[in-house]
């Protein structure tokens, strides 16, 4: 008997759900004490030139610091890096408490997010980056893109049967201990975001490596739906 009113009383000191609110249409008292502050990732290339916009969704707590943040689907062109970089600068920022009736409650916001980059103009952005691909002689409605993932964090051989409509738009790793081997990985994009990623003819020690590495790289996508085929190599020690 003791264990089940134990056991109530654990659940109905669960916090209730955060109100969903609007900046615009929040009272005066609520404001930002120190706003988001993000910057274009080191070593990340523009999926587009001049900007590109992540919506992030916070939940702010009774003493206005962010519990949690995550990213809401768009096509805004907000890349993995640049949600990762959006979540580091959310997490940062601080709003005074949101009340009611004098009280502080839990609240849920959306954030727009913006990453500049407005020194790369269409030309130079294209150029850039299609430069960084040699020509694979492939044939196929797929995007067939092959390169190796080097052990310092960079990539070689990077090529690409059809350009510019299908290029890897590479962001520098961190150094790396994956066995030698080869994984081959299949996608689809969807303005720059990747889903049905599925791994096959992977070596041992390969296919979790090379799954994260597609989901990190960002990828050109002219149609709204693009399937991609990449093969990773990841070359013996010493190479």
């Amino acid at each position: 008997m003791f264990g089940l009113v134990l056991a109530a009383g654990l659940a109905s000191a669960e916090p209730p759900e955060p109100l969903s609110i609007r900046m615009d249409e929040a009272p005066a008292s609520f404001r930002y004490k120190r706003r988001p502050d993000v910057s274009w990732p080191v070593g990340v290339i523009p999926t587009m030139p001049g900007s590109a916009r992540c919506i992030m969704i916070v939940v702010i707590d009774e003493k206005g610091m962010p519990e949690e943040v995550t990213w809401r689907a768009d096509k805004g062109g907000c890349s993995l890096p640049l949600q990762r970089e959006a979540v580091r600068g959310v997490m940062k920022a601080r709003w005074s408490p949101y009340k009611v009736d004098g009280e502080a409650i839990r609240v849920r916001l959306a954030i727009g997010i913006t990453f500049n980059n407005d020194d790369v103009n269409g030309n130079e952005w294209a150029s850039r980056v299609q430069a960084l691909h040699g020509p694979l002689d492939v044939t196929s409605d797929d995007c067939v893109v092959q390169f190796v993932a080097q052990r310092n964090g960079g990539l070689a051989d990077l090529r690409s049967n059809r350009l510019p409509e299908c290029m890897a738009l590479p962001v520098r790793f961190p150094p790396h201990t994956t066995p030698a081997g080869t994984c081959v990985v299949t996608f689809h994009t969807d303005f720059y975001t990747t889903s049905d990623v599925a791994a096959a003819e992977c070596e041992p020690g390969v296919r979790a490596f090379a799954v994260e590495y597609v989901r990190t790289t960002q990828w050109s996508a002219y149609d709204e739906d693009q399937r991609y085929t990449v093969t990773i190599t990841v070359p013996p020690r010493g190479d």
